[in-house]
């Protein structure tokens, strides 16, 4: 069901219009999250389209907050942002990045000196969660947005999309769906430990 659908590096670069320089670069430095909290794809040259989502969306929030704060918040809060494009998704127009202002999802990030705070729902929800705290500046980045430029650019660079990024909670097959996150998990995060170097061999008498 995860892998029901793959894209190869030149679809994927494609989609998200990066260069495979500049995807390679930012992994290396952390610059990018990849889906479900994952700091690298599971797979050499195999990537979901939720890795899109959340390669998209970090590029998106970075512009408030710095692309390697916004990578950590991409992987660290990714549930918070799931659920949102689970929301959109539910909507008949999640595809549209014009939505009435009550109706927009958003991923916030609220700022006080070196401290994130990370908040999601409609604005009035997220902002309400922040406790009305004092923040130097909060930013917010609507998930239909995301949504929307990923198929804007499917459309016009020719790589197919599924109808959905994510499978909702109340179908038949969420758990199996949950299940095959938290393998994939394990599988991207043993990929991205550093291997440990070969021992020099004795040297010779």
């Amino acid at each position: 069901m995860l892998q029901d659908k793959i894209f190869n590096s030149a679809d994927f670069l494609r989609l998200l219009q990066y260069t495979r320089g500049t995807l390679d670069t930012r992994t290396s430095k952390g610059e990018v999250a990849y889906a479900f909290g994952c700091p690298i794809n599971a797979h050499l040259n195999e990537y979901l389209p939720m890795d899109a989502v959340a390669i998209a969306l970090t590029s998106m929030l970075s512009v408030g907050i710095g692309m390697k704060a916004a990578a950590a918040v991409v992987r660290e809060d990714w549930e918070k942002w799931l659920e949102l494009v689970q929301r959109a998704e539910r909507r008949p127009k999640f595809g549209q990045t014009i939505l009435p202002p009550l109706d927009r999802l958003f991923l916030i990030v609220a700022v006080d000196d070196d401290r994130l705070t990370v908040e999601a729902g409609k604005m009035q929800e997220a902002m309400s969660a922040l406790d009305r705290g004092s923040y130097a500046n909060i930013y917010g980045v609507p998930i239909h947005r995301v949504l929307h430029a990923l198929r804007t650019n499917a459309r016009l660079y020719k790589v197919d999309l599924p109808a959905r990024f994510a499978v909702q909670p109340d179908d038949p097959s969420y758990e199996q769906w949950r299940a095959e996150i938290a393998a994939y998990q394990k599988l991207a995060r043993a990929r991205s430990r550093p291997r440990p170097r070969a021992r020099p061999g004795k040297p010779r008498q």
